[in-house]
């Protein structure tokens, strides 16, 4: 899934059978024996990277839990995104190779995916709606410092987060409701996606797709750049002057602005990654290529694997850019009585 885009595409291959259900188990019988060692390969690696991902963010998470300024303003967004891709790591990558191991025995239903996919759909989301708040936040902090405190109080981030929130479910819920077509199971590895479209319904979910990821990601890039050419070209004036967005003088000011540009270098980072793992499978099943897509169920995935890499890997951004966040996380590692501190102050 989203394999977003793929979702739409598996439709076809269902709807002309009656018994959803037993026809796509019987295409998840007949891609099992046909690619049992690729698909068992698949299984290793997906679940290594998600077991990856899922250790990477639960480490990121403990330390800017650990951190008190990090626990104020962009660190309030980024906890709240990081628990988003915990959860595609921890429980919704998982489920996605399990089913495709256990389609073939008839253990997947509608039910179980119009609740599943509901979730999961409403989660990723607003992920790409959390990603555009950070690079907003960023972009406030680096262009417009003398108004950031406004945008990074708590009301600001219950009203960020809450309207990604509602964006997310909102998008979700038409096909719950079975407006234009359902979730449930499709071929060929059975896992859930929507079915029984109709026109309208492929028309309105492109629309979605629109509103909820190429909108955001297109606003967040739009973001970067603006950021990138006032850092790197300040003899630039875009409408905004330059010296409020340049603290001097007080080593402290000077001290924060380095440490916005440093945090707004690695969520930008973070975002193409994201970006590069996840619209190649976008590009393949709105193109032509869709041909290729269709006859490969191994091609399926191996996008799945690559799409699910763009939210597993993106706290090796901060380990690898940020040499605070690294010795946070061996001082983590090495002393289990802040670990001890950690689970108190959550509790």
């Amino acid at each position: 899934m989203s394999h977003n885009s793929s979702v739409t595409l598996r439709v076809a291959q269902c709807d002309t059978d009656l018994n959803v259900t037993v026809n796509c188990t019987r295409l998840a019988l007949d891609a099992w024996d046909a690619h049992r060692d690729g698909h068992k390969l698949w299984f290793l690696v997906t679940m290594f990277a998600c077991l990856v991902g899922a250790g990477c963010h639960l480490m990121l998470f403990c330390v800017i839990f650990m951190i008190n300024h990090h626990r104020r303003g962009s660190g309030r967004l980024i906890l709240h995104l990081v628990c988003i891709e915990l959860l595609v790591c921890i429980f919704f990558g998982p489920a996605y190779c399990v089913i495709t191991m256990t389609t073939r025995y008839h253990m997947t239903t509608d039910t179980f995916c119009t609740y599943e996919l509901f979730v999961y759909m409403a989660m990723l989301y607003t992920g790409h709606w959390a990603m555009f708040l950070l690079a907003f936040n960023r972009f406030v902090a680096l262009v417009f410092p003398r108004n950031y405190a406004r945008f990074s109080s708590g009301l600001a981030f219950c009203w960020m987060t809450g309207t990604a929130w509602v964006v997310g479910i909102g998008a979700s819920l038409p096909f719950v409701a079975g407006w234009g077509g359902y979730y449930g199971v499709t071929p060929v590895w059975g896992n859930c996606g929507l079915t029984h479209a109709t026109v309208a319904g492929r028309e309105f979910f492109g629309l979605i797709q629109i509103a909820t990821v190429y909108l955001p990601a297109g606003l967040l890039t739009l973001l970067y750049i603006t950021i990138l050419v006032k850092h790197k070209c300040p003899w630039l004036h875009i409408g905004v002057d330059i010296n409020n967005a340049r603290p001097d003088g007080a080593p402290d000011e000077i001290r924060r602005f380095n440490g916005r540009v440093a945090l707004a270098k690695i969520l930008c980072a973070s975002s193409i990654w994201h970006c590069l793992c996840h619209f190649p499978g976008a590009i393949i099943t709105s193109t032509t290529l869709v041909d290729i897509y269709v006859r490969s169920p191994l091609l399926q995935l191996w996008l799945y694997t690559m799409f699910l890499c763009g939210y597993a890997l993106n706290p090796a951004f901060f380990f690898l850019m940020s040499r605070e966040y690294r010795r946070e996380t061996l001082a983590l590692s090495l002393s289990p009585s802040r670990i001890t501190l950690l689970m108190s102050r959550t509790l």
